[in-house]
């Protein structure tokens, strides 16, 4: 384990989890590189005692650097590659929040953020062993993924699966993309992808005279809802005739269903956010009982027509591996800020 944040820096802490008996070491860095300390940068292991590093933060300040480390005894050696540390060669933008594939030698690195946290969807390759960088051309490819930063990228077998991540504020990504070595081209396991993107440029576009009228439309109805009622005689519900009752009822029905349209508050729809609970929260809280929605035969849950079963919620900060077997496992991560601990594990082949 190397870096990331410690308090506000970043930092250049490297340590060493012995699997067989879950034992923790520090680990000597030695480097000629005089800021080695980074965060939010990717890594791609190459399985033979050394990792590589591409780009993220040193000290707020985004990078291009790749940077080969390598194991030996009680300590690790730091070695530049390419990029600023290393005098070039040139390559991809100075970028964080990416993430990195091995294929037969070949470090890819897809997407992340630049300075001006600008999304980025394009594919670059890194020769490990000649030190080259070159672009992977998508001019006239059929389908381009949507640019996205903090997401997870996986390989398996001639395959780089990406899940995940996040467009913009507020819009996180849970498509499967999948991109073939072989053809070099992406394709896309998601059927919804495309409707949620038209979606999110329709309401981009939308003109702010529109913008403008629709909020003052809304503001005057709502000034005029409070000017109706009177500040010292409250109409309940059993003062109005029983056809006024029924048509308010409906009208509440409506509004609360029209409120709940966002995925955030769907989900979150009869749930209670408890803050500062005490330990007999957690306690009376698993006598509760669950409440579990069963599924049908007529409400079999399809992912996509790929792909069985329920997709993730959208997410970027989560991390992603995959087994022998090629099982790709989704664990954790975020969405507006609300952390996930939950697992999900999908077939690949």
């Amino acid at each position: 384990m190397f870096g990331g944040l410690l308090g506000e820096n970043s930092n250049s802490n490297i340590g060493l989890l012995n699997l067989q008996t879950n034992v923790w070491s520090q680990l000597l860095l030695k480097t000629q590189i005089s800021e080695i300390a980074r965060d939010d940068f990717a890594t791609a292991d190459i399985r033979d005692g050394s990792f590589f590093t591409f780009g993220g933060y040193v000290n707020g300040s985004r990078t291009d650097d790749v940077v080969k480390f390598r194991h030996e005894g009680s300590s690790v050696e730091a070695t530049p590659v390419a990029g600023e540390c290393a005098g070039g060669p040139e390559g991809p933008t100075k970028r964080a929040s990416m993430s990195v594939g091995v294929h037969e030698q070949k470090m890819y690195v897809f997407g992340g953020q630049e300075n001006d946290n600008k999304k980025l969807n394009d594919l670059w390759c890194f020769d490990l062993q000649s030190g080259s960088w070159s672009q992977v051309d998508q001019s006239g490819a059929d389908y381009k993924p949507t640019p996205r930063s903090g997401h997870s990228t996986i390989v398996y077998g001639d395959k780089m699966y990406i899940f995940g991540g996040i467009l913009e504020l507020t819009k996180e990504l849970n498509d499967l993309v999948v991109f073939n070595f072989q053809t070099r081209q992406f394709s896309s396991c998601s059927d919804q992808q495309e409707d949620d993107l038209n979606q999110t440029g329709q309401n981009q576009e939308m003109t702010s005279p529109e913008a403008k009228s629709a909020t003052l439309t809304k503001k005057r109805t709502m000034a005029a809802n409070s000017m109706s009622r009177s500040p010292t005689k409250k109409m309940t519900d059993s003062n109005l005739p029983k056809q006024l009752t029924a048509s308010k009822k409906d009208s509440q029905d409506s509004e609360a269903k029209s409120r709940l349209t966002s995925p955030t508050s769907v989900s979150m729809k009869n749930t209670f956010i408890i803050k500062n609970a005490d330990e007999s929260f957690e306690v009376n809280s698993k006598l509760l009982p669950k409440n579990k929605q069963r599924l049908t035969e007529t409400q079999s849950v399809k992912y996509t027509d790929l792909v069985e079963g329920q997709r993730p919620p959208p997410r970027d900060g989560h991390s992603a591996v995959v087994d022998s077997q090629g099982f790709m496992y989704i664990f954790g991560g975020d969405r507006h800020h609300m952390p996930f601990n939950d697992l999900y594990m999908i077939k690949l082949e």
